[in-house]
């Protein structure tokens, strides 16, 4: 017990010495970080605890620009690296970040990193739900987004995550994603979705490829697991929230429509719906938000789109 209670003051005392000003602000990512080791360091048998004392001991003090704790966890390369990148991704996900923490996630591409893991076929599920949840916390701050947009290539990484990956192809056949991950995805394009406004390019254009993000997860992630047969009554939520981004951030006005080409999974999505079980099973929310979206679609789909709503009315 004493030897963990040292652990924690040689923490507490780490931080002193790295705030210059009285009353200084930590950076949130630092404060969510610093919480989650002390944590770990509370609890002497937990698998991280040697290589959160090691990093602790490394110097007095820490950079409050620079989450190299973080970092130095998600690239652990010993016997207890898959603890290690857990901690690392809660950290992150756990946060309440604001839009000074972008130079930090810039400065050691932590986004990239958690892109990276969320596509590879050989993380662990955990991992991947938590870097997932971690790009979802980070997104849903304006200049993350706008950063994510321009510089980190969201729309392949999200094709990557939901269609097989030829080069693994001798690792198996690639499984839909969970309802989970659908969840969190969906999430994330939602805050793409609420700041698309700030992007740049012209209004047009950023609209295309916002509903191209839209699109893709109703194509590529949610039908798939559809088709599997998993829980459908969640993964409405996702197409719930994904519907409602549409017609409240994307075309709000009343008299915007969207072009048929822009959205052509919704209806392949409404066709799996309404084949896998009764219309009235529908939650409420989901058949308002789906029907909103059709009552803005352009005259080539709309007359499909009604009848399957009205079906559902």
């Amino acid at each position: 017990m004493s030897a963990t209670l040292e652990q924690i003051k040689l923490l507490l005392l780490i931080v002193r010495n790295s705030v210059d000003k009285p009353f200084e602000r930590l950076p949130p990512l630092w404060a969510s970080t610093l919480a989650n080791f002390s944590l770990v360091m509370g609890n002497p048998g937990h698998s991280a605890f040697d290589r959160c004392a090691r990093l602790i001991i490394r110097s007095p003090s820490i950079d409050l620009l620079d989450l190299e704790w973080v970092v130095s966890l998600f690239k652990d390369h010993t016997i207890h690296r898959h603890e290690a990148r857990l901690l690392a991704a809660q950290c992150i996900a756990n946060s309440s970040p604001f839009h000074a923490d972008l130079e930090l996630l810039r400065r050691k591409r932590i986004i990239n990193l958690f892109m990276e893991a969320c596509s590879s076929s050989s993380a662990a599920g955990d991992i991947r739900i938590n870097c997932l949840r971690g790009l979802r916390t980070v997104s849903s701050v304006r200049a993350v987004a706008v950063y994510m947009f321009k510089h980190c290539g969201v729309h392949a990484w999200l094709q990557s995550l939901c269609l097989p990956d030829i080069l693994a192809q001798d690792l198996g056949p690639k499984q839909p994603l969970t309802v989970k991950e659908v969840l969190l995805l969906a999430e994330l394009v939602n805050n793409f979705a609420v700041h698309w406004h700030s992007f740049g390019g012209t209004k047009a254009d950023t609209q295309f490829c916002v509903l191209q993000f839209i699109d893709t997860m109703f194509q590529d992630a949610i039908l798939p697991v559809l088709r599997a047969r998993r829980p459908q009554e969640q993964l409405l939520d996702a197409v719930t929230l994904l519907c409602t981004a549409i017609v409240e951030h994307i075309h709000p006005r009343e008299d915007e429509k969207i072009a048929p080409s822009s959205i052509p999974g919704l209806h392949l999505l409404l066709k799996q719906l309404y084949s896998n079980s009764e219309a009235s099973t529908l939650p409420h929310p989901a058949i308002i938000a789906i029907g909103r979206v059709c009552t803005k679609i352009g005259t080539e789909t709309n007359s499909g789109a009604s009848s399957q709503y009205q079906a559902v009315r």
